[in-house]
């Protein structure tokens, strides 16, 4: 006290100081799990909670429409699913459809893809009865070599991605448009638009997220651009099944800014598979 009067303060005292820190309760586990995935990521919460119009609530179901072969689709294959209705599936299957074991010999048959030719194709792999069902464009070579879907960096953002909601591969199917690395000069055939139609309706998930424009337009089956894609809600199957299109890993990792893109979505996805 002599040392305060001595500095000219003849009077004090002690002050509650109020937290400033929120109540932990005011935030759900989900935000809370949420802002840390962000930061995992390294994503801006900021930017990454900023609302997307396709998070409304999915459209009701409506009787299919026609609409356009995805681009790259050859003429002969759009020709063959017109004359082949059958081709693809809807989202209830009976035991007259094709099954998984149908499907592997279809893929290991010789001819059924000229991209194939020579190389192993991956079908896909996960949980066959998953709420979650992920489309990539296809294969690397390295995925091939190991046998693997998403094995090399990709597969790292993906790892990552799937423990920000809680998920593992285990859990979730993992899919691709093609089966093999295609040729440059080769376009998605019908055989392997009926495989990824035909797994989409087996699997019968709560939502599939698509990673780049090519498996968006394939699985929409429609030409338009990814960032139209992204600002609407999309179904499939007659309106069975939701559809989120996403950013390609590739692209996240060339351009880290589209992670808040990717975040966005992957967060679309959660509500529809956990709503």
């Amino acid at each position: 006290m002599d040392r305060l009067q001595q500095m000219g303060i003849q009077r004090w005292h002690l002050r509650q100081v109020q937290p400033t820190q929120a109540d932990p309760a005011e935030h759900s586990p989900d935000e809370t799990k949420a802002d840390g995935a962000a930061a995992a990521l390294d994503i801006n919460p900021e930017i990454a909670s900023e609302p997307r119009s396709a998070d409304a609530e999915l459209p009701p179901a409506q009787p299919n429409s026609q609409s356009d072969p995805p681009p790259g689709t050859t003429a002969q294959a759009a020709a063959v699913q017109e004359q082949n209705p059958d081709s693809v599936s809807t989202a209830s299957t009976s035991a007259s459809e094709p099954n998984w074991q149908a499907l592997e010999a279809m893929l290991v048959t010789p001819g059924h893809c000229a991209a194939c030719s020579g190389v192993e194709p991956i079908l896909g792999e996960g949980d066959r009865d998953a709420d979650w069902l992920f489309v990539i464009d296809s294969p690397s070579p390295q995925d091939v070599q190991r046998g693997q879907l998403l094995s090399g960096r990709g597969g790292q953002l993906f790892d990552a991605l799937l423990a920000a909601v809680g998920l593992q591969r285990d859990r979730i199917y993992l899919s691709s448009v093609f089966k093999c690395p295609p040729p440059q000069s080769v376009s998605v055939t019908a055989s392997c638009d009926k495989l990824l139609q035909q797994q989409i309706a087996l699997v019968q998930p709560k939502v599939v997220l698509t990673f780049g424009e090519f498996a968006a337009q394939s699985v929409i089956r429609a030409n338009e651009d990814l960032q139209v894609l992204r600002s609407k809600p999309q179904r499939c199957f007659s309106n069975d099944v939701a559809i989120v299109p996403s950013v390609g890993l590739a692209d996240v990792l060339r351009s880290p800014e589209l992670k808040a893109q990717l975040w966005v979505d992957l967060k679309t996805a959660y509500r529809v598979a956990n709503g």
